[in-house]
């Protein structure tokens, strides 16, 4: 996420928020993920292996308001096609979640051009555009 200091004074605070609590809400969700152990046929929790269950991010879209996040991470581009949020809500929360911690949320706008590129198809191998 971009640290909230380097954005220009004077820009509305409600932006800020919004991506603010967004990291806010990553940092004190992460669980603790898996992977498989040596012999392949069991797995061992790996403290590397962060994630967040979907349905917790499902919530904090719904209670946080995904438009205020989507006007953040759009906000001086005044000349964008409109995001499309029940694309995003319908099929890519965890697409939009990972460019957001990746401080790349605009490329969400690629991602829904593409409908293979959807939460459902997670992960993704090398024939995805």
């Amino acid at each position: 996420m971009q640290d909230l200091d380097s954005y220009a004074p004077g820009e509305e605070a409600p932006f800020h928020e919004a991506l603010y609590e967004f990291q806010e809400f990553i940092d004190s969700h992460q669980e603790q993920g898996i992977r498989p152990s040596q012999d392949e046929w069991s797995t061992v929790a790996d403290q590397d292996a962060l994630y967040v269950p979907i349905n917790a991010l499902r919530s904090f879209f719904e209670t946080h308001n995904l438009r205020r996040i989507v006007d953040a991470v759009f906000r001086n581009n005044d000349n964008q096609d409109p995001v499309a949020l029940k694309e995003i809500s319908a099929g890519s929360i965890k697409i939009f979640s990972i460019l957001l911690c990746i401080n790349k949320g605009s490329w969400i706008k690629h991602f829904l051009k593409h409908p293979n590129l959807a939460d459902a198809n997670l992960p993704f191998d090398g024939s995805c555009p």
